[in-house]
Protein backbone atom coordinates (compact mmCIF):
# COMPACT_ATOMS: atom_id res chain seq x y z
CA UNK A 1 0.00 0.00 0.00
CA UNK A 2 1.04 3.31 -1.05
CA UNK A 3 2.32 5.91 1.86
CA UNK A 4 1.83 9.75 1.13
CA UNK A 5 4.57 10.99 3.44
CA UNK A 6 7.95 10.30 4.40
CA UNK A 7 9.67 11.00 7.80
CA UNK A 8 11.18 14.75 8.30
CA UNK A 9 14.38 14.93 9.09
CA UNK A 10 15.48 15.23 12.77
CA UNK A 11 16.12 18.89 14.62
CA UNK A 12 19.58 19.98 14.47
CA UNK A 13 19.48 21.20 18.31
CA UNK A 14 16.74 19.63 20.81
CA UNK A 15 14.54 22.02 22.44
CA UNK A 16 13.78 21.05 26.00
CA UNK A 17 11.28 17.88 26.75
CA UNK A 18 11.76 14.37 25.56
CA UNK A 19 12.32 13.35 21.96
CA UNK A 20 9.72 12.52 20.03
CA UNK A 21 9.39 8.49 19.53
CA UNK A 22 8.66 8.71 16.03
CA UNK A 23 10.01 11.16 13.67
CA UNK A 24 7.57 14.01 12.41
CA UNK A 25 6.06 12.76 8.83
CA UNK A 26 5.86 15.05 6.17
CA UNK A 27 3.44 15.25 3.44
CA UNK A 28 3.98 14.52 -0.19
CA UNK A 29 4.07 18.00 -2.01
CA UNK A 30 2.01 16.44 -5.38
CA UNK A 31 -0.59 14.93 -3.15
CA UNK A 32 -4.26 15.55 -4.08
CA UNK A 33 -6.90 14.85 -1.61
CA UNK A 34 -10.47 16.27 -1.12
CA UNK A 35 -13.24 15.39 1.36
CA UNK A 36 -16.86 15.27 1.08
CA UNK A 37 -19.19 15.00 4.14
CA UNK A 38 -22.86 14.21 3.67
CA UNK A 39 -24.89 15.47 6.56
CA UNK A 40 -27.90 13.76 6.98
CA UNK A 41 -31.24 13.96 9.46
CA UNK A 42 -34.10 11.23 9.24
CA UNK A 43 -32.05 9.35 6.89
CA UNK A 44 -32.29 11.38 4.37
CA UNK A 45 -28.90 13.83 2.97
CA UNK A 46 -29.91 17.18 4.13
CA UNK A 47 -26.09 18.68 3.28
CA UNK A 48 -23.24 17.90 0.82
CA UNK A 49 -20.26 19.94 1.61
CA UNK A 50 -16.55 19.93 -0.18
CA UNK A 51 -13.05 20.39 1.11
CA UNK A 52 -10.18 20.49 -0.24
CA UNK A 53 -7.58 19.05 2.58
CA UNK A 54 -4.60 18.62 0.31
CA UNK A 55 -3.53 20.73 -2.76
CA UNK A 56 -4.22 24.18 -4.07
CA UNK A 57 -7.75 24.94 -5.02
CA UNK A 58 -6.95 25.98 -8.57
CA UNK A 59 -5.09 23.40 -9.01
CA UNK A 60 -7.64 20.71 -8.47
CA UNK A 61 -10.08 22.74 -10.10
CA UNK A 62 -8.13 22.41 -13.06
CA UNK A 63 -8.35 19.09 -12.48
CA UNK A 64 -11.85 18.38 -12.02
CA UNK A 65 -13.12 20.83 -14.16
CA UNK A 66 -16.12 22.47 -14.15
CA UNK A 67 -17.74 19.28 -12.21
CA UNK A 68 -18.17 18.60 -8.90
CA UNK A 69 -15.66 17.13 -6.36
CA UNK A 70 -17.53 13.13 -5.90
CA UNK A 71 -17.15 9.89 -4.73
CA UNK A 72 -18.90 7.62 -7.19
CA UNK A 73 -15.72 6.60 -9.11
CA UNK A 74 -13.96 5.61 -5.89
CA UNK A 75 -16.94 3.92 -4.65
CA UNK A 76 -17.10 2.14 -7.85
CA UNK A 77 -13.94 1.14 -7.65
CA UNK A 78 -14.40 0.11 -3.97
CA UNK A 79 -17.83 -2.06 -5.13
CA UNK A 80 -15.56 -3.68 -8.20
CA UNK A 81 -13.17 -4.68 -5.56
CA UNK A 82 -15.47 -6.38 -2.82
CA UNK A 83 -17.25 -7.92 -5.67
CA UNK A 84 -14.25 -9.84 -6.85
CA UNK A 85 -11.95 -10.15 -3.95
CA UNK A 86 -13.85 -11.44 -1.08
CA UNK A 87 -11.39 -11.14 1.53
CA UNK A 88 -12.67 -7.07 1.55
CA UNK A 89 -16.36 -8.30 2.26
CA UNK A 90 -17.15 -8.45 5.72
CA UNK A 91 -18.40 -12.11 7.14
CA UNK A 92 -17.02 -14.29 4.48
CA UNK A 93 -15.06 -17.38 5.09
CA UNK A 94 -11.60 -15.97 3.01
CA UNK A 95 -9.38 -13.43 4.77
CA UNK A 96 -5.46 -12.66 4.84
CA UNK A 97 -3.88 -13.11 7.96
CA UNK A 98 -0.96 -11.12 6.60
CA UNK A 99 -1.11 -7.57 5.11
CA UNK A 100 1.51 -9.11 2.60
CA UNK A 101 -1.22 -11.74 1.44
CA UNK A 102 -4.22 -9.05 0.68
CA UNK A 103 -1.77 -6.98 -1.05
CA UNK A 104 -0.80 -9.98 -3.46
CA UNK A 105 -4.18 -10.38 -4.12
CA UNK A 106 -5.09 -6.84 -4.63
CA UNK A 107 -2.57 -6.44 -7.53
CA UNK A 108 -3.75 -9.79 -8.95
CA UNK A 109 -7.72 -8.34 -8.90
CA UNK A 110 -5.92 -4.87 -10.62
CA UNK A 111 -4.35 -6.74 -12.71
CA UNK A 112 -7.25 -8.64 -14.31
CA UNK A 113 -9.83 -5.95 -14.13
CA UNK A 114 -7.20 -3.55 -15.81
CA UNK A 115 -5.59 -6.02 -18.53
CA UNK A 116 -7.77 -9.28 -18.67
CA UNK A 117 -11.46 -8.12 -18.19
CA UNK A 118 -13.09 -6.97 -21.57
CA UNK A 119 -14.95 -3.10 -20.87
CA UNK A 120 -17.24 -1.44 -22.49
CA UNK A 121 -15.17 1.58 -22.76
CA UNK A 122 -11.90 -0.11 -24.32
CA UNK A 123 -13.80 -1.03 -27.47
CA UNK A 124 -11.80 0.60 -30.35
CA UNK A 125 -11.83 -0.78 -33.91
CA UNK A 126 -8.99 -2.81 -35.09
CA UNK A 127 -7.56 -2.34 -38.42
CA UNK A 128 -8.26 -5.44 -40.42
CA UNK A 129 -6.07 -7.60 -40.99
CA UNK A 130 -4.08 -8.67 -44.07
Amino acid sequence: MANDSTPAPPPRRRGPGRSRRHPRRVVDPTLRYAQIDKHRAGGWIVAVSRRIVFGATEVITEMVGDQHINTSYGERDNLTSRQSNSRLVRKALSHSKKDYYLQRHLDLEDAMFNFVRPHQALHVPLARPI
